[in-house]
């Protein structure tokens, strides 16, 4: 995927004709499952976030399509990709199936720090989905972990650090951690003002919005 692109996704300044320069892209073999998958997912998520869930079903179906097509054609994929197919199918209802690609991602070698703070908390998310508070003190266990991190995230990949405050706060009001809610809501907000990642910020709002699942 082109810096263009990603730098459009992140700014929320992709447009249907990028989409369909992305579609023309994968068709003519420039860009390649995985890649497009991910345009999708992250369509996806704008929509939800926008309040437009025909938009968001729409497109989270085609993300699933081609995340399921792609997975046949390759025999391995890399821990990025891992990361955006784990989190194509929690968002599609099937955490079990993400907790096994999750658990594939983890055991590769050189995992980027960021890498390995998403997948463990798309691992603590799909727990929650597939087992509840069964497995409350595995998930608090992960996000220690994730939270622990973070700072390092932030410093190195401050728009993927963006995406794992995120997580930390979805976590924080799902235990009503209020403290820690607000600590990384405006950790979040720095870095989405200072990188004008407009895209995260609607996402954000939709997290503190949407009701808890406990």
């Amino acid at each position: 995927m082109s810096n263009n692109t990603l730098t459009k996704l992140w700014k929320s300044e992709y447009a249907a004709k990028d989409i369909q320069a992305a579609e023309e892209d994968f068709s003519n073999g420039a860009l390649d499952g995985g890649a497009l998958s991910s345009i999708y997912y992250t369509v996806a998520t704008k929509k939800r976030a926008e309040g437009d869930q025909r938009g968001y079903k729409k497109y989270l179906e085609r993300a699933t399509k081609i995340s399921d097509s792609f997975i046949h054609e390759r025999s391995m994929l890399g821990p990025d990709e891992i990361d955006v197919r784990q989190s194509i199918l929690r968002e599609a209802g099937r955490a079990d199936e993400a907790l096994s690609a999750i658990e594939e991602g983890l055991k590769k070698a050189g995992l980027a720090t960021h890498t390995k703070a998403l997948l463990l908390a798309g691992e603590a998310e799909a727990l929650f989905a597939t087992q509840g508070k069964k497995a409350e003190k595995r998930i608090k266990n992960i996000m220690k972990g994730v939270e622990e991190s973070v700072q390092t995230i932030a410093e190195e990949s401050p728009l993927q650090a963006i995406r794992v405050y995120r997580a930390l706060a979805r976590y924080a009001k799902r235990v009503n951690n209020r403290s820690g809610l607000s600590r990384f809501v405006r950790k979040a907000q720095a870095l989405i003002d200072a990188h004008g990642a407009k895209d995260q910020e609607r996402k954000l709002t939709f997290d503190l919005k949407e009701k808890s699942s406990t």
